[in-house]
């Protein structure tokens, strides 16, 4: 996909032809910031989700998943924190057993 500044077709046009249901865009540095500022409003113009963080776009895959999987279920965020600190004090344990 090129840059804004680079021609067409870039996310700019895409997103004026509907033809993008989600924007994922993690910018650094000054000139991108000034791309996210084009790109974010004209997301909201149309209606189209964007979302500028790594981690919101991994929240956001397991939720398609999940949704897919037809395994969506609600819970309080306090069991939900407790279930993903479990998950990672085992992750980390294995990591930990793995370099022994």
């Amino acid at each position: 996909m090129k840059k804004i500044n680079q021609g067409s077709p870039n996310i700019v046009d895409l997103i004026h032809q509907e033809k993008i249901d989600l924007i994922i865009n993690t910018p650094s540095g000054e000139k991108p910031r000034k791309d996210e500022v084009v790109i974010r409003s004209l997301a909201v113009s149309k209606g189209v989700s964007c979302i500028t963080t790594m981690e919101g776009a991994y929240a956001s895959i397991q939720g398609i998943e999940a949704l897919k999987g037809g395994v969506l279920g609600v819970c309080a965020i306090q069991n939900h924190h407790e279930r993903l600190l479990k998950i990672k004090k085992h992750e980390t344990r294995n990591v930990q057993g793995f370099r022994k």
